[in-house]
């Protein structure tokens, strides 16, 4: 603009701001004069004019520490300068943005805060407890070893105990079998309903195979009544007095599959039992090494006794009908306190075969009367040709299931890192006992384990040779397997009804 120069603009910039403070100030008189006036009810509101000259809460308003009014000061400056006199010009405003609330109005925001507060520390504790039970984990993870030693050894111990108290009580005349059977029942404490308890179980270490030092393998596990005679083979045949007849009877204490407890003596003596017994004690091994060398296994010192609470079981059933029951019974063995065996687990809807892999097992349906014991991988064996006739037309009813051969289930099952180490095989498969003899001999993994690995092999075989003549198969090529396994050092023992 001609005829004017910066020092007018600077002159003219001060009048207009003189001009609108004083316009300020005049608004802030006029609004405390209204404010004066206002009801009570009103006296909790600000106006925005009042809020800009008079931050302070207002008389009368009851405020928290969470109702304060924010402050917040912004600072403008205008910096002009003449090229001439370098002459300075600042402008400060100082206003409010926020405005008093009522109590109620803030109330939620507060609540809001508040539940996110609390929520951050619920956080802040779970994480703390996640962090404890990691250092627990690994401390039980570092100790595992000496945790599970400590454990098996007080599971033994116990048993053993009351396996003392059992044969004190056998060499006392006095006692009767009722007697002694009130303190069998004491020794073991199973789960209640394990049935029940199995629905909502999922526990991975029940179905985990656990190679072990001390094995038994039982192929015909039917419904687990081998697990029990083997159970059974840990205490001696006690001569007692029945109840009311001075005459001794000697009887095995009986395991009871369904209550979890020693609460009968056997009718008579079991196969099985007698050599699951027989072989624990003495660690018995073959004598025909035909290479006259001492076997790996042999020392000049007795071997000490083993019982079945140091074994690890482990049944092969293929009947789909046993499934159930067997899972019940795994679970209530695992759960039982203390435990009759080292650890248990069942292959289900699985057969020993002489090929791993998908097969057929043909089922007895008519001999309930012995829980359908006829089941074969063969179609010629009498119940599955009974079965067939009555329920099918004559065709075998057969069932898809799993093979398994006998090395295959050495391997996994058995822990051979030293000398020493003992397997235990029952094989009762009504005639699928061929191929499965066939295929060991061949793979030769049993004399491996015995002469390389120093493994004290016992097998109780339950030949059935109606079958085996039925199926036409070579009965002097299965006296070459037994003849081959028995000079390498497999101690094989017949048994009829071995289950």
């Amino acid at each position: 603009m001609p005829g004017w120069t910066w020092t007018n603009v600077n002159i003219l910039l001060q009048y207009a701001a003189g001009l609108s403070l004083g316009v300020l100030l005049w608004i802030n008189v006029s609004s405390r004069q209204y404010i004066g006036q206002a009801s009570d009810s009103s006296s909790q509101f600000m106006s925005p004019l009042s809020a800009l000259s008079n931050p302070r809460k207002l008389e009368g308003t009851t405020m928290d520490n969470h109702e304060k009014l924010h402050l917040r000061s912004s600072s403008v400056t205008a910096d002009t300068s003449d090229k001439t006199n370098n002459n300075n010009f600042q402008e400060i405003v100082t206003f409010v943005d926020t405005k008093p609330a009522p109590k109620d109005a803030l109330k939620p925001k507060y609540d809001k805060q508040l539940q996110h507060q609390q929520q951050h520390e619920k956080r802040q504790q779970q994480r703390q407890q996640h962090n404890k039970q990691v250092e627990r984990t690994k401390k039980t993870r570092n100790n595992k070893k000496g945790t599970k030693k400590h454990a098996t050894t007080y599971t033994i111990k116990t048993i053993q105990e009351w396996r003392e108290i059992y044969n004190q009580q056998c060499h006392n005349d006095t006692v009767t079998s009722g007697e002694i059977l009130q303190t069998l029942e004491r020794i073991y404490y199973p789960p209640r309903n394990p049935d029940a308890n199995l629905v909502h179980h999922n526990n991975v270490h029940d179905n985990r195979i656990l190679p072990c030092r001390y094995t038994f393998l039982d192929l015909g596990a039917n419904i687990g009544d081998s697990l029990g005679k083997f159970i059974d083979s840990g205490m001696d045949a006690c001569p007692t007095k029945e109840d009311g007849n001075n005459k001794l009877v000697a009887r095995t204490p009986k395991y009871n599959l369904d209550t979890g407890v020693v609460d009968q003596f056997h009718e008579k003596e079991n196969v099985l039992v007698q050599f699951a017994r027989q072989v624990t004690r003495t660690m018995m091994r073959n004598n025909n090494n035909n290479n006259n060398q001492p076997l790996p296994q042999e020392s000049s010192s007795p071997p000490s006794p083993r019982y079945p609470e140091q074994y690890c079981y482990y049944g092969v059933e293929g009947n789909p009908v046993f499934t159930a029951r067997l899972q019940v019974l795994q679970h209530q063995v695992l759960n039982t306190h203390p435990r009759p065996l080292r650890h248990a687990h069942f292959f289900t809807e699985t057969v020993g075969a002489g090929v791993d892999g998908p097969t057929t097992l043909y089922l007895d349906t008519v001999s309930t009367d012995k829980n359908f014991w006829g089941s074969s991988v063969l179609t010629q064996p009498k119940y599955v040709r009974e079965s067939a006739d009555k329920y099918n037309h004559g065709k075998p009813i057969g069932a898809p299931v799993q093979g398994m051969t006998l090395s295959t289930l050495v391997k996994q099952t058995v822990l051979a890192t030293e000398p020493g180490a003992h397997l235990i095989v029952k094989v009762d498969i009504e005639g699928g006992e061929y191929a499965l003899m066939q295929e060991v001999h061949q793979s030769g993994a049993l004399c491996d384990y015995v002469q390389n690995k120093g493994v004290v092999v016992d097998m109780l075989l339950e030949k059935h040779e109606p079958q085996f003549k039925a199926a036409n198969l070579d009965m002097q090529l299965w006296e070459s397997f037994i003849r081959d396994l028995r000079s390498c050092g497999v101690n094989i023992q017949g048994g009829a009804n071995a289950g």
